[in-house]
């Protein structure tokens, strides 16, 4: 059924664009984001102390192709959450949308992302259907998982999307493409600057499911994803450093006491699994060092409040991370 006016959603948006020196991919992100077929939104790019001058061709190129836009600056490079966290508190937008630089948009990806979330009502976040840049028929993510033994996955990561066409609930939206509910940020805050980068948009979306509220994958609003373009690939040194310590902070954050004793001997042995695969690969240093510094460094995160009535919630949840495990097996 083709697209009319008459359907287009009514949420007031923003999209944020994170930046740090994204040169490279600038153009074709604010060429597809002009290409959009629903263009009530404005792009909020929010640049971590960029030097390639990839600031200066976002507001030259928003201007050519009449781009509603506006450019936060910050001196330096504070990181991810930090950089998103600046966007979200100036916008008066009922919807945050959260885009990376390295991305190109299809002509729908934002109505279809409205439309997804004006039907949840209880959603606090929607994520768009990613595929690889370099090869499209694959897809990069279609909704991000945690398991019992402390794993984070990435769903459909390589396989074709064709069989990822349906609506359905996840665990977690990665922030890459998704959009956000800002009245639910409002309630349980903002992404947790403390991460810098990798699991800040897990450590959220665990916060809004305690919380009450749900994340979907919205498989008609599409993107096609660079990855890792601004951190050096998908096993960096610098990714090994920040993302063991951060799963230690996401675990230590969102668990109750009760669970996190109770599931300890499965993140333990996770732990050391995933330790023993990364040494083979040559970043055994970097790793436990990592996993170090998150233990040795839990007082500097806070852990949320156990709330009788979240009890429910907890125990759902519980029971997602051990299917999450079943979820690796099939992979």
């Amino acid at each position: 059924m083709g697209y009319t006016g008459r359907e287009q959603p009514q949420m007031s948006t923003d999209i944020v664009v994170p930046n740090y020196n994204g040169y490279r991919h600038i153009e074709l992100l604010a060429r597809s984001l002009a290409a959009q077929d629903d263009r009530g939104f404005r792009v909020i790019l929010v640049d971590n102390g960029s030097e390639d001058g990839s600031p200066e061709l976002f507001e030259k190129l928003s201007t050519e192709l009449g781009l509603d836009h506006l450019v936060l600056r910050n001196g330096a490079n504070l990181g991810f959450p930090a950089a998103v966290n600046a966007g979200i508190r100036i916008s008066g937008a009922e919807l945050v949308i959260l885009l990376n630089n390295d991305i190109e948009a299809d002509p729908s990806f934002v109505r279809e992302l409205k439309k997804c979330m004006e039907s949840k009502p209880g959603a606090f976040s929607v994520q768009s259907r990613m595929m690889r840049f370099d090869d499209r028929d694959k897809l990069d993510d279609a909704g991000d998982g945690y398991t019992i033994l402390g794993w984070g996955y990435k769903t459909g990561d390589g396989k074709k999307a064709e069989n990822y066409l349906n609506e359905r609930e996840i665990f977690s939206s990665c922030a890459g493409a998704a959009a956000y509910r800002k009245s639910v940020f409002d309630e349980i805050g903002l992404f947790d600057e403390s991460f810098f980068a990798y699991l800040e948009d897990m450590d959220i979306s665990w916060r809004a499911k305690i919380a009450g509220y749900t994340s979907h994958f919205c498989p008609d609003s599409v993107v096609y994803h660079v990855g890792s373009s601004s951190t050096g690939g998908r096993r960096s040194s610098f990714k090994m450093k920040l993302v063991p310590r951060n799963n230690i902070w996401l675990i230590w954050k969102n668990m109750p006491l009760v669970f996190l004793v109770m599931n300890l001997p499965f993140i333990a042995a996770g732990i050391v699994i995933k330790g023993a695969a990364f040494a083979l690969m040559g970043f055994g240093r970097e790793y436990w060092g990592s996993v170090l510094k998150g233990l040795k460094t839990l007082g500097e995160v806070s852990r949320g409040p156990f709330r009788l009535k979240d009890t429910g919630r907890h125990i759902g949840i519980q029971l997602e991370l051990i299917a999450g495990v079943w979820h690796l097996i099939r992979k």
